[in-house]
């Protein structure tokens, strides 16, 4: 019966990318958002198995096993009151009025994927693989989003950005998992959607829409606001008072010294004793990748001095030497083919589109994450998942400044064979 809800709702799908203006005004053909589609789900049921086979399910089994088990052992009009008013899927008796479920606020994410697991049990059946599809399904069109962004202010390098969107195999694995990974990146995906549409065109619908995906990026990884902070202040100016890269490079200057001093001020919102705590989160943790990661104090001199060891990690690891196995070498030569396309991207690009201001916000975005990342997370396979979600930002943008499209030949050969 799963496999039979599966290839249902894949049907569904596809024929929203037949049907539907929106993704027709992407500018693909429906036999190449087929194919990018397919890929999409293939990843995610591979990501499923190797999660099964590697890491014994992994959370995002856990949460199936949560939920599968409640739907089993409740009625329906409990799961139903759950749904609704329910708050701490570690203690499903609790609800959002109960004074011991405090831990449950410091991770809204959860409460968002313990309601689309539930969604999910309930179109499914109970079949894991539906998950995986209904998912995936989402995280594609946030994808889409992302790429439909980016064509419409650089349409000469659509097909550079499909490669950096779906076919990074980091990205292809990771964002396609049943986690917050694959929202991270659908949301985001959405929000630049929305800035460029806002940019072509002010209207209350795009300024509406726009918010929605800021609140539930916000509460599906709650410190991605403390990167997206300054680069949505370093597009808004940069727009409005035609500024560049100078100007972004002060905003960041700028944002670093008040995310210092803040907590000097307001005791109560203290961003650098949130990264520690985060930190200390990880540090709580145990995996074969563990590396040794200095231990971050809620000062400016000891953020200051781990930005070279931060940068380091979440940029060179895992080194090739580190690979003990067959995925670590597979990550290990991405990283390296990865640090060889920034530099040729950089060396080849043009000096004029680095003044874009959306350029500016992908760039201020994964630079500020990347660092975050850096900081609290202290194991080597890790940075590999958590950079992933930002990387077609990167990537994008360093196809976007390129003189010309270095994929053209590429693009034609393949539209033509299509």
């Amino acid at each position: 019966m799963g496999i039979i809800l599966c290839i249902v709702y894949i049907a569904i799908a596809c024929l929203g990318l037949f049907r539907l203006k929106w993704f027709q005004e992407i500018g693909l053909s429906t036999k190449v958002l087929l194919v990018l589609f397919f890929i999409k789900i293939i990843g995610g049921f591979v990501n499923h198995y190797v999660m099964m086979t590697r890491f014994y399910g992994g959370d995002s089994h856990g949460y199936y096993l949560e939920v599968h088990e409640y739907f089993a052992s409740h009625t329906p009009a409990e799961i139903l009151k759950y749904f609704i008013l329910g708050f701490n899927p570690f203690h499903w008796n609790e609800t959002i009025f109960s004074p011991h479920n405090a831990i449950a606020w410091s991770d809204l994410g959860a409460q968002l994927n313990i309601r689309l697991a539930m969604i999910c049990e309930f179109l499914g059946g109970g079949s894991e693989y539906v998950y995986v599809v209904i998912y995936n399904i989402l995280f594609f069109i946030g994808q889409l989003a992302l790429l439909k962004g980016f064509t419409q202010l650089f349409p000469n390098q659509k097909f550079g950005f499909i490669l950096a969107i779906f076919l990074i195999p980091s990205v292809w694995f990771w964002c396609s998992g049943v986690h917050k990974d694959g929202f991270q990146l659908a949301t985001l995906g959405f929000i630049f959607y929305y800035l460029v549409q806002l940019y072509q065109a002010f209207e209350a619908k795009y300024l509406v829409k726009l918010f929605v995906f800021l609140i539930l990026t916000f509460l599906i990884r709650y410190h991605i606001i403390i990167a997206l902070g300054p680069a949505l202040v370093i597009l808004w100016i940069c727009i409005k008072y035609k500024k560049g890269l100078k100007t972004a490079g002060i905003i960041i200057l700028g944002y670093a010294f008040c995310l210092a001093n803040i907590g000097k001020v307001f005791t109560s919102v203290d961003p650098l004793k949130m990264i520690c705590y985060k930190q200390s989160q990880f540090e709580g943790l145990r995996g074969g990748s563990l590396i040794e990661v200095p231990n971050l104090e809620p000062t400016a001199i000891s953020f200051l001095k781990n930005i070279p060891v931060a940068y380091n990690h979440v940029l060179m690891r895992p080194y090739i030497w580190e690979a003990k196995d067959i995925m670590y070498l597979f990550a290990a030569i991405e990283t390296i083919l990865i640090l060889l396309l920034i530099g040729l991207g950089i060396y080849k690009s043009d000096r004029q589109k680095w003044e874009h201001p959306f350029i500016l916000y992908s760039i201020c975005l994964v630079l500020v994450m990347y660092l975050i990342i850096g900081y609290i997370v202290p194991f080597s396979g890790a940075f590999v998942r958590y950079r992933a979600t930002l990387l077609p930002f990167l990537m994008c943008s360093l196809i976007a400044i390129q003189p010309k499209s270095v994929f053209e030949k590429w693009a034609n050969f393949i539209y033509n064979k299509f």
